[in-house]
């Protein structure tokens, strides 16, 4: 019996932490990561179109469009340093966030190019900027696909886990409780005694416990489903 109840205790912590530990990891980790992915994808998306806008304006570039360039890439900057900085133990989105990093001032330097050219009425203004629009559409989105598919991924296995039934702990509670019932029952008929405190303590604490492990993980899970419903998606 001693065993039973010491099992179901590390049974129930051990799963208690590592939900915890998921949960922390889904709010200080994985949802802001997943946030900031479709934001760099977004963005470089968004500046993309406001460079060909400005480019088919002709001349100056509209100063909105000049703007919302201007922005969707510095967003996309910052963005990328963020990530880089909270994407530990992940092989792929580094990778990804790596070479996001080292294409972004490439494009912005043929965006540049493409418009100083523009401005002088010189047709390479138009060769800059497909290059940098294929630079875009075949490697950076591409990329920033990947990156976001990957966080997405970790997002979706980081809730699984925070959200998993605790089986093995609730199966344990359920067993111990049962058999100190049945210790009590078998020592009522054989000596007659009603209680046993010691036995009854130890009953009333499982079962506490028992109700603590299945009453928290339903609260959390209800907790982590609305979060996800609300936090998620592109």
């Amino acid at each position: 019996m001693t065993v039973l109840i010491g099992a179901f205790g590390v049974a129930a912590s051990f799963q208690v932490a590592e939900r915890s530990d998921a949960a922390r990891d889904v709010l200080s980790r994985s949802q802001p990561l997943s946030a900031d992915a479709a934001a760099v994808y977004r963005s470089l998306a968004g500046a993309n179109t406001a460079a060909s806008s400005g480019f088919l304006a002709g001349g100056l570039e509209p100063a909105e469009v000049r703007e919302r360039y201007d922005r969707d890439i510095a967003t996309a900057s910052r963005k990328l340093v963020t990530a880089a900085a909270a994407t530990d133990g992940s092989a792929d989105s580094a990778a990804e966030i790596e070479e996001l990093s080292r294409l972004l001032p490439v494009y912005t330097a043929r965006i540049e190019a493409a418009r100083a050219n523009n401005r002088q009425g010189l047709p390479l203004g138009g060769a800059w900027l497909r290059n940098a629009n294929d630079l875009m559409q075949e490697e950076m989105l591409p990329a920033a696909e990947r990156l976001y598919q990957a966080e997405k991924e970790r997002l979706r296995t980081d809730y699984a886990t925070a959200q998993g039934f605790p089986w093995v702990a609730v199966g344990l509670g359920v067993l111990t409780v049962g058999a100190l019932g049945g210790v009590q029952h078998a020592l009522y008929r054989r000596t007659n005694r009603r209680f046993n405190v010691g036995l009854l303590g130890a009953t009333a604490a499982c079962g506490v416990l028992l109700v603590w492990v299945t009453a928290g993980h339903t609260l959390a899970s209800a907790g982590l489903s609305d979060s996800y419903e609300r936090g998620c998606g592109r």
